[in-house]
């Protein structure tokens, strides 16, 4: 059990991991694409969960 669990930790730590990137690839493409959208997707952003 303790093993199962270790591997959903590690399953939503990586899927976190994931939309971190995915935030922050989206946001470099806003500020690139439409001035001030930087500031729209800094506060998308904060709204992602950290689990660790």
């Amino acid at each position: 059990m303790v093993r199962r669990l270790k591997e959903m930790y590690e399953t939503i730590e990586d899927m976190n991991l994931n939309l971190e990137k995915q935030v922050e690839d989206r946001t470099i493409h806003l500020q690139q694409s439409l001035p001030g959208a930087g500031e729209i997707a800094d506060d998308l952003s904060l709204m992602c969960v950290d689990y660790r």
